[in-house]
């Protein structure tokens, strides 16, 4: 009986598959960058939480604080007027220039005047959100300080 050994593969052929197979599968999961996808989707995930938290708290909105324009206006339509004592444009957690404060933690802060009767202070009940990012710990208490209209601390 004789044996037909033309049909089908030999050992090194079907190596040489696998081995191309493995580096086109290793160039996809390279292209496809997973592990930066993920980052992406849980930054998106926090930014959503983020704006749902700013617009619960838009119900009782009386002063709203963008820098969208390079200031520290008010853009809640209340009329509240801040004045900045030193602190001085930078970048912001997205990259975009001037639109965040950079405060020392000793001397630069931004103050609302009290040109407006909407925001509350002293004993009344007030709460704010913000996007900090502490470069050093610079207070007496290593973190951010709330101030109301008295300069007492909240």
């Amino acid at each position: 009986m004789k044996i037909n050994w033309s049909k089908g593969f030999t050992l090194i052929e079907l190596l040489i598959v696998i081995a191309v197979l493995g580096v086109l599968a290793g160039g996809v999961i390279v292209a496809i960058n997973p592990l930066a996808k993920i980052n992406a989707a849980n930054m998106v995930k926090a930014e959503t939480f983020s704006v749902s938290v700013q617009n619960s708290l838009a119900m009782d909105l009386v002063g709203e604080w963008t820098f969208d324009d390079g200031t520290a206006k008010d853009t809640s339509g209340y009329g509240n007027i801040t004045t900045n004592y030193g602190a001085t444009l930078t970048t912001d957690r997205k990259g975009q220039i001037n639109k965040a404060y950079s405060l020392d933690g000793i001397n630069n802060y931004i103050r609302d005047t009290g040109s407006s009767t909407s925001l509350p202070y002293g004993s009344q009940a007030h709460s704010g959100f913000a996007w900090i990012y502490p470069t050093s710990n610079n207070t007496a208490n290593g973190g951010v300080e709330m101030f109301d209209r008295n300069c007492n601390n909240t």
